[in-house]
């Protein structure tokens, strides 16, 4: 396994987001203090799952809030952090996730909130430093080295440096089982004591409820027997009724056959006055029916009339509704005719408001053509410098070529003014010009002499490499010395034209000399030309620096005009979202007013529609209210005629009146012994009843008593029994009941439930215990299994280290020693060491070198005996000299072959070793951005910053 990509977004210094690539064998980050380095070894930490402040150099005022970019004078803070890790899983390092790569995200966000992802997946924290347990990974494991911790593992306590030694082992599994299995014990052993609590409380209650169980059982009991008693007495009270009830039916049975023939005699004497009240009932029928019509004609005439006066009251409220309908109509139609204008108006405003979008538009695309026709001249200009600087460069080389001929005209000169004094040294005329021949000799080593201090000047030239490093010289301290050296030739030149005059009788010996000086082909004058062709390309120069300087002018105001346009696009930007979140809210008011419109339109045909029922309705009530005035009328005509019947029909029932008088009498006699016939028997109808109604009391009170039907009960027993002797006993019973006392009727449920309770609380009590005695065990097996594991990792540490250690050392001793054997898990572990040449000290009192490759020898040991997947070293090697840093470079190069390594250092040595490097910067203060860094052929390291891994 091994890291593939480190994906980093505004975390720390790291404001934008930032993609690092990995590769196998090591990577090498370089770059000043300050600039970021660590951040990158905190984001794999914090991505593990580090929670420590003092690791993660966080503000414990501000906690996780301090992982934010923070922002800087020209960047707002980030919002969130945000780190993805990915790494390569082909090997299956991690086995609880079964896939080829992983990846491991963390978030934190400025307003609190902390999300953890694996493979995409949200997760916990814990999930995330599970994953980790027992890799050589994860936050506190021994594959990433920090800044300054190297040396704190070889001065560690004792007891400190144990934790380095059980990742190594792999038994935080089993540590973390016993932490949790311990954490369940201390729970079991708190439930246990609960538990037992709880049984001692139940039992006590349990018992207390068994006295009170027992009186509700006997109260039960006398309640049952209280119940056959009532039974017994209540069904012998009905019997007795029932006896009573037969006789009493027997003598209504004689009345009413007594009655029977009253009833016949009164029968016979009917049907003879029957035969007269038939006429006189017909005529008193027809009588009756007459006043029958009558009055229901009054009834009809009355009825008509209310109906005359309701129909005319809703004839008027038709009208008013009418009329209300109509002004309602009229309100609606007012109103939609508001919101259609209303719409009109919403509509004009989107209109303007998209014209105004449009023109905001076309500004923008202005202002992003003007923005690229500035960073087109830009560009130009660019190229134009370019072209300028490398016109001086040629003007430049064309000047040390002519530094060369001028060299060349000047030994040229002096060559040729040696050669022509030695001719004329030997003419015979020079020797006949005694009186003259100091001057002239005088005159002439002066030249000479000049000439020579001159061209001694030159060479100085060329012996500091003037002419050669031209370039990298001020250009006008070299041309203030080239114009006195032209100045001191000219000197010289004066000086030759003095001798031209005193030598001008000489001419015609001389004039070869001169011609050498002073001709227009001679060496002096092509050094002339020299001189004029440097001034011109001097000048040429000038004037292209005072271009270039121009020209920065002119990109310096294209920049501002671009920085304005851009001021003006994020103007317009806003201008136009303004816009076009009014054009929304316009085209949302607008869509209500249609549905108002909509809503209306319905209401108005609602209101058409109840407009055409009212009329309806006023037509046919109106209808109605005519053709009543005509019933009216003609039933008050049909009363007339039947009131002129019915009085002729009086005096016909006054004549069969009296014949019917004469049979009355008769008949009186009659009914007056059947009615006293009929009072016997509803005397004695009223007894039986009286009877019937005993028994139904008897049965209903025993019902309300017992919640039972008496008469299932009733055939039970045959024969009547002493009542009284029954109700002795039921008061007995009574009085038991009585003096039982207070009752608690819940006590046999009570009883029973805290029965249940003490029961199962008995049960779980044994659960707990059974629970207990597995946890122990397991804590028994992982304490036992950690201390194998332990000890067996600790001895092979303990030979790497020594083995490491002379290595890094060149010799010299060290070991590891566990200080209670006994007690494998817990006990403190020390660490001495024995550099070559130096006696047994303790290990604090060693140089900061000593104690780094202490540190580090132990650390590379833990990797021989078990590598981990990759390790991060940040700047361990600062404390180390030449000799130190070989030894250090040799055993990570060792290493890296099965050992992914990431080192961050100041170290060229220690950078030797890389595959790879990246290197880190701040071009802008307090942001970092990392790039890539090219080793040539001869190890030289150079940036490229125009290859960053990646930023988005």
């Amino acid at each position: 396994m091994y890291i593939k990509n480190l994906n980093l977004h505004g975390f720390k210094s790291f404001a934008i987001e930032t993609n690092i690539e990995f590769n196998e064998g090591v990577t090498v980050v370089l770059g000043p203090n300050g600039i970021g380095k660590s951040n990158i070894v905190e984001a794999f930490l914090w991505v593990m799952g580090e929670q420590s402040a003092s690791r993660l150099r966080m503000d414990a005022s501000k906690g996780l809030e301090s992982v934010i970019f923070h922002g800087t004078d020209t960047r707002k803070p980030s919002s969130l952090a945000q780190i993805t890790l990915t790494l390569d899983n082909k090997n299956k390092w991690i086995k609880k996730y079964d896939k080829e790569e992983i990846t491991v995200t963390r978030k934190y966000y400025r307003k609190g909130l902390s999300e953890y992802y694996i493979n995409d997946e949200q997760v916990r924290l814990k999930d995330i430093v599970d994953m980790f347990l027992d890799t050589g990974l994860g936050k506190n494991a021994y594959s990433v080295i920090k800044q300054g911790t190297v040396s704190e593992i070889a001065k560690q306590k004792p007891e400190e440096r144990r934790s380095i030694i059980e990742n190594a082992a792999g038994i935080s599994k089993y540590l973390e089982r016993r932490r949790e299995a311990t954490k369940k014990l201390e729970e079991s052993e708190r439930n246990l004591d609960n538990v037992k609590i709880e049984i001692k409380n139940a039992e006590k209650y349990y018992k207390s409820l068994k006295e009170q169980a027992a009186r509700t059982e006997r109260y039960y009991s006398l309640i049952d027997e209280r119940k056959k008693i009532s039974i017994s007495i209540n069904v012998n009270q009905v019997k007795k009724s029932k006896i009573n009830l037969e006789e009493l039916i027997k003598n209504l049975e004689e009345l009413n056959n007594k009655k029977i023939e009253l009833e016949k005699e009164l029968k016979e004497l009917d049907n003879q006055k029957q035969m007269e009240l038939l006429k006189f009932e017909e005529t008193r029928n027809l009588s009756i029916e007459l006043d029958k019509q009558v009055s229901l004609i009054d009834k009809e005439l009355i009825h008509i009339e209310k109906m005359s006066n309701q129909l005319k009251i809703q004839l008027e409220n038709k009208d008013k509704e009418k009329e209300e309908n109509i002004n309602r109509k009229n309100i609606l139609d007012k109103r939609i005719e508001e919101n259609k204008n209303q719409v009109k108006e919403l509509e004009e405003d989107i209109k303007n408001i998209i014209e105004n979008i449009e023109r905001a538009l076309k500004e923008l695309e202005a202002e992003e053509n003007n923005i690229a026709n500035e960073q087109n001249k830009i560009a130009s200009l660019n190229d134009e410098i370019a072209a300028l600087t490398q016109n001086n460069q040629n003007a430049n080389l064309k000047i040390s070529d002519a530094r060369e001929r001028q060299l060349e005209a000047i030994n040229k000169i002096i060559t040729e003014i040696d050669e022509k004094k030695k001719d004329i040294m030997g003419n015979s005329f020079y020797q006949n010009i005694g009186k003259h021949e100091s001057d002239i000799d005088i005159g002439f080593n002066n030249l000479l002499n000049a000439i020579d201090s001159k061209m001694n000047s030159i060479k100085e030239f060329e012996e500091y490499n003037i002419l050669n490093n031209f370039n990298e010289l001020n250009f006008h301290s070299i041309s203030g010395f080239i114009e006195k050296l032209k100045d001191s030739l000219d000197n010289e030149k004066n000086d030759a034209l003095f001798l031209q005059g005193i030598f001008k009788e000489y001419t015609k010996i001389k004039n070869p000399f001169f011609d050498l000086l002073f001709d227009k082909e001679g060496a002096y004058m092509q050094k002339e030309n020299i001189d004029k062709e440097i001034a011109e390309l001097e000048n040429h120069i000038k004037n292209n620096n005072d271009k270039i300087e121009e020209i920065n002018n002119q990109i310096k105001i294209s920049t501002e005009n671009i920085n304005r346009a851009n001021s003006n696009l994020t103007t317009l930007t806003v201008e136009k979202a303004k816009y076009e979140t009014n054009k929304k809210a316009l085209e949302d008011r607008k869509e209500i007013i249609i549905k108002n419109i909509k809503l209306i339109e319905e209401e108005v045909l609602s209101h058409n529609e109840k407009f055409n029922k009212l009329e309806e309705d006023y037509k046919n009530l109106n209808e109605e209210f005519k053709q009543n005035n005509i019933n009216f009328k003609e039933l008050e005509k049909k009363k007339s005629q039947m009131e002129s019947e019915s009085r002729s029909k009086a005096n016909e029932i006054k004549k069969a009146e009296s014949t019917l008088s004469n049979f009355e009498a008769s008949h009186s006699k009659r009914v007056k012994r059947l009615n006293e016939v009929n009072d016997n028997i509803a005397r004695i109808s009223e007894r039986i009843n009286q009877t019937n109604e005993k028994i139904k009391d008897i049965y209903n009170h025993f019902y309300e008593n017992y919640a039972l039907n008496l008469k299932d009960f009733e055939n039970e027993t045959h024969n009547l029994i002493d009542e009284e002797t029954f109700k002795n006993k039921l008061n007995a019973v009574n009085d038991k009941i009585k003096n039982l006392g207070h009752i608690n009727e819940m006590a046999l449920d009570e009883y029973q439930e805290a029965k249940n309770r003490f029961e199962f609380l008995s049960k779980q009590k044994e659960d707990l215990e059974k629970s207990k005695e597995e946890i122990l065990k397991i804590i028994f097996d992982a304490n036992k299994k950690a201390g194998e594991d332990f000890l067996k990792t600790f001895n092979e540490i303990n030979k790497k280290f020594s083995e490491t250690f002379r290595i890094l050392f060149g010799g010299g001793n060290a070991g590891l020693k566990i200080q209670n054997e006994e007690d494998l898990l817990n006990s403190p572990i020390d660490i001495f060491a024995q550099p070559p040449g130096k006696k047994m000290e303790n290990i604090v009192s060693y140089s900061g070198g000593e104690l780094t490759m202490t540190g580090l020898a132990l650390v590379f040991a833990i990797f021989l005996y078990r590598p981990s997947p990759f390790c991060i070293l940040d700047e361990v090697d600062a404390a180390l000299d030449g000799a130190n840093i070989i030894r250090f470079k040799n055993m990570v190069k060792g290493l890296s072959n099965k050992t992914q390594f990431l080192i961050i250092t100041h170290n060229e040595v220690s950078a030797t070793i890389a595959d790879a490097y990246y290197g880190i910067t701040a071009e802008e203060k307090g942001v970092s951005k990392i790039f890539t860094v090219k080793v040539d052929k001869d190890g030289t390291i150079n940036g490229s910053k125009d290859k960053v891994v990646s930023e988005n």
